[in-house]
């Protein structure tokens, strides 16, 4: 059974289209929503969540015919009676994989989501705590959702389903992201509507300054105007401009102050991509903000 619901179309996605898509599906879901992990360890937590939604009632043998699912979904394998093969979802970039050492002292594989595969993962129908946890686990090898982590903390999660989450899920329901190919396709679009939002909040809030005080008489602060509060800490948990122009390094450090977050970090992130496309909005948004601010 599927748990999670899905907002993309499903022309949109290749591998929507392809057999045993409820698996695949709860498979990304639980990976976005556990963190990185074994097969084994998405597949107990998916089947624990069968089992609270309905009927079905866990159990090792179960488990271990999940996880063998799972596996089939990552890797790429021949496909029966023919020349061709089925791509897994390593191959596609929708995850990664790492190693680590598990409680018997053994190395085995984990898997955790690519930036591609948080973009898909964004598609999901999660409740609140499970979009908190996805972000959470998807800051540890991306800034973009470092970046989103922090805000969450220092503003609100409905703040950030407003203005980073609920815009992009918007043009995938739209079916303006094709999640086949490069990432890269996605920046710019990404990009816009989050700037089109904060604008949007800046406007409204410089309108409500001018309407409470036409003639610049009054002392008067950015926060006492709905939803600029929200946006200040924005802007104040952003690196410095300077930083960012100088050094992109420092943007990492910021988001990744301790050594073990930084080393693992740049062990599993697709840097440059992320990067990319954080650094162009937090820009955007600062330039922006300077410019309403230093024109009242």
């Amino acid at each position: 059974m599927q748990i999670w619901n899905l907002q993309y179309p499903r022309h949109t996605v290749p591998i929507l289209k392809r057999k045993r898509t409820e698996d695949l599906l709860n498979f990304l879901a639980g990976l976005a929503i556990c963190g990185p992990g074994t097969t084994t360890e998405v597949a107990k937590f998916v089947m624990h969540k069968e089992e609270n939604s309905s009927k079905f009632h866990y159990s090792p043998t179960h488990a271990r015919e999940k996880e063998g699912v799972f596996f089939n979904i990552i890797r790429d394998r021949p496909k029966a009676n023919s020349d061709e093969k089925y791509v897994g979802l390593e191959s596609r970039g929708f995850v990664k994989k790492g190693y680590k050492i598990n409680e018997k002292n053994k190395r085995v594989p984990f898997y955790l989501l690519t930036l591609k595969g948080c973009f898909f993962a964004l598609g999901f129908e999660f409740d609140e705590n499970d979009m908190c946890k996805f972000i959470e686990n998807a800051a540890r090898n991306h800034l973009y959702f470092a970046y989103l982590n922090i805000l969450i903390h220092k503003t609100s999660f409905s703040f950030v389903k407003e203005m980073f989450i609920s815009p992009f899920q918007k043009l995938i329901k739209d079916g303006r992201i094709i999640l086949n190919g490069s990432v890269n396709f996605y920046f710019p679009n990404m990009m816009y509507v989050t700037i089109m939002m904060f604008q949007d909040k800046l406007n409204k809030a410089t309108m409500q300054w001018h309407i409470a005080d036409p003639g610049g008489l009054k002392d008067l602060e950015w926060e006492d105007f709905e939803g600029s509060k929200e946006i200040i800490a924005v802007i104040k948990n952003m690196p410095p401009l300077q930083e960012i122009i100088v050094e992109e390094e420092s943007v990492i450090r910021y988001l990744y102050p301790t050594k073990d977050a930084y080393d693992f970090y740049m062990k599993y992130s697709n840097k440059r991509l992320s990067e990319i496309s954080l650094l162009s909005i937090i820009l955007e948004i600062q330039k922006m903000y300077n410019a309403i601010t230093y024109g009242i």
